[in-house]
């Protein structure tokens, strides 16, 4: 894959999972990289209003997200901007393997 040019503020490349467009111009807050995101639609919720009187499900969103200065990424977990959390990839694994497990159970009936 080919890499994308440095801009001012890079000291090196992004990483290979940053599909964020950076600038000179970006302000030192928004110089982050960013990874596509995963999404679920969240079924089992209340329906709520959106812009234009549509009522839809709630999403849950995942992402990598790693600041220019930062060590390495975190996943960013949240619904709709409403609630987010910054998981370490340890954290999330953690996470990943607690779910698997309820998932299991579940299934087990």
């Amino acid at each position: 894959m080919e890499s994308k040019p440095l801009v001012i503020w890079q000291a090196k490349p992004c990483p290979e999972w940053c599909v964020a467009r950076h600038s000179d111009a970006d302000h030192p807050e928004d110089r982050t990289h960013y990874g596509t995101d995963h999404e679920v639609t969240m079924s089992q919720q209340r329906a709520h209003d959106m812009l234009g009187g549509r009522w839809t499900l709630p999403v849950v969103r995942a992402f990598l997200a790693q600041h220019h200065r930062e060590i390495g990424p975190r996943i960013e977990l949240g619904n709709d901007g409403k609630a987010w959390f910054d998981l370490t990839l340890d954290e999330a694994e953690e996470l990943t393997g607690g779910l698997s497990q309820l998932i299991a159970q579940g299934r087990r009936r």
